[in-house]
């Protein structure tokens, strides 16, 4: 679970957009946002694959979360110095 704090103007139109039926759930809408906000800003997903990788998640598991092909993954590593060409 996560919580999230918003200003309050952003909590009414949240409530607006559940209570109007446009969504099921305030959970609906923050992920539809979320899903909106990486698909406008796909450097995002790529300073994630890169966080993810310094914490030590596998290759296979960043692809799966960050939808990024493993062979573009260790290509981005490479460019960025933190994975080797032996990999």
């Amino acid at each position: 679970m996560v919580n999230v704090s918003l200003p309050e103007v952003m909590k009414k139109l949240l409530d607006s957009l559940v209570r109007s039926g446009h969504f099921s759930s305030k959970s609906d809408v923050l992920k539809e946002a979320f899903r909106l906000m990486i698909a406008s800003k796909p450097n995002l997903k790529i300073t994630s694959a890169v966080q993810l990788y310094k914490e030590k998640i596998s290759i296979g598991e960043i692809s799966e979360i960050t939808e990024i092909p493993v062979d573009e993954l260790k290509t981005i590593l490479k460019e960025r110095g933190l994975l080797s060409d032996e990999n």
